[in-house]
C-alpha cells in the first residue's frame, strides 16, 4: 500500500500523522494503524487483509506508519 488508496493513508511524518487523524476524526471515521517495515514479512501479509477491511467498512480510516521512515 503505497500512498493514499482510499481509506489507506501512507503517514511518514508527526505533522501528516496529525493532520489525516484529524481529518478522520471530524467525519467519525474510526482510525486504524497498521506499524509496518518493508523488511516485516508479516506486515506484507496484513496488507490484502487491511484491503478488504477498508472496501467492507467505510467507516474506517486506515494509516499506514513506516517505523523506519516516520520519526
Amino acid at each position: 500500500m503505497a500512498g493514499d488508496h482510499g481509506n489507506v493513508h501512507m503517514v511518514n511524518s508527526k505533522q501528516l500523522r496529525e493532520t489525516k487523524i484529524e481529518d478522520a476524526n471530524s467525519r467519525g471515521k474510526i482510525i486504524v494503524v497498521d506499524f509496518t517495515a518493508t523488511w516485516c514479512g508479516p506486515c506484507r501479509l496484513m496488507t490484502p487483509v487491511f484491503s478488504e477491511l477498508i472496501k467492507k467498512y467505510d467507516i474506517l480510516t486506515f494509516l499506514e506508519v513506516d517505523v523506519d521512515k516516520s520519526r
